[in-house]
């Protein structure tokens, strides 16, 4: 009777561990990837100031490359990377337009990165999580799942993912993770009305980034 209460015990210990997991993973492996992006943007008009935007981005290697959501950056005169209680000058380096994507440089090196799913399969139903900055204040952590993969090839929708994971101005750029704490996507629009100030997430899969590879082996 003792060493089957043992056992038990034993068992619980193991579920308890193996549940507590992902947290630590998130924790240790994802919170220390991600970044508050700041974009600075000249008045076309002279009687106006300098116009400031912010949205959320992670690193994808140590030497300073950084996703972001393209039009977080466009147009910037200045992309500052807030990360660790630093402050580090950034800038374009490519970006996919059609898909509301941008690889930023930042001055620095020894950056804590996220891996990109080897598969970057998504279906529907599939658990994710966000993790950003909403209203540039600080990060949040949500998770939700995969409600529609959309393939209309007419519009910014085109091949964009659908997330039923509540979203804010400020997210735009957030890493879509995936159980395993590697990215499969990006988030790059809020689905909202205009009375509400969050709504559904639009992200696009990491695997219609064309030359994504070649662009992180070589740079």
């Amino acid at each position: 009777m003792i060493i089957c209460l043992r056992f038990f015990i034993f068992l619980c210990c193991i579920c308890t561990n193996l549940s507590a997991s992902p947290h630590v993973d998130f924790e240790s492996k994802v919170l220390p990837s991600i970044a508050l992006v700041e974009s600075n943007k000249n008045s076309i008009k002279q009687d106006q100031n300098q116009s400031t935007s912010f949205g959320s981005g992670f690193f994808v290697k140590e030497n300073g490359l950084l996703l972001t959501a393209f039009h977080v950056v466009k147009n910037a005169s200045e992309v500052i990377i807030h990360h660790d209680n630093q402050k580090y000058s950034a800038h374009l380096l490519n970006s996919w337009a059609q898909h509301d994507v941008a690889l930023l440089k930042v001055d620095g090196d020894s950056f804590p990165f996220l891996q990109f799913s080897p598969l970057c399969k998504t279906r529907l139903g599939q658990k994710v999580s966000i993790c950003g900055f909403p209203f540039s204040i600080s990060y949040t952590f949500n998770t939700g799942s995969i409600a529609a993969i959309l393939t209309k090839s007419t519009d910014f929708l085109s091949k964009k993912l659908l997330l039923d994971v509540y979203i804010s101005p400020g997210h735009s750029g957030s890493p879509v993770i995936d159980s395993q704490g590697t990215v499969i996507a990006i988030c790059t629009h809020v689905m909202k009305s205009k009375s509400e100030y969050r709504g559904y997430g639009v992200a696009s899969p990491i695997n219609i980034l064309t030359n994504i590879a070649e662009l992180l082996h070589f740079h």
